[in-house]
């Protein structure tokens, strides 16, 4: 798993097609630079296949989001001994 498919994503059935689409950030609609990788939802009842993106700062700030909830849940992160997923997180979070 990499870091960008560790963030988490806001609900598919409230996006419009653009932001779903990756033509704009799916946090903000802003103008998106960070490939999100493909993604499966559900949407009206069948599987979807979706390829957002998110602007830099979006993609910052919900890694520093799954950062913190990451290692204060995961056990084999320990003080400044973090795992891998914590450390790709990190990286992207305070390039």
């Amino acid at each position: 798993m990499t870091a960008v498919e560790m963030l988490t994503m806001p609900p598919v059935c409230d996006l419009p097609e653009d932001r779903r689409s990756g033509d704009r950030c799916a946090y903000c609609g802003g103008v998106p630079d960070v490939d999100l990788g493909i993604r499966l939802s559900v949407l009206r009842g069948e599987v979807q296949v979706w390829r957002p993106k998110s602007c830099e700062p979006c993609a910052r700030s919900r890694a520093r989001e799954v950062f913190r909830g990451h290692v204060d849940t995961c056990a084999r992160c320990c003080g400044a001994d973090y795992c891998v997923d914590a450390r790709a997180v990190h990286g992207l979070g305070w390039p």
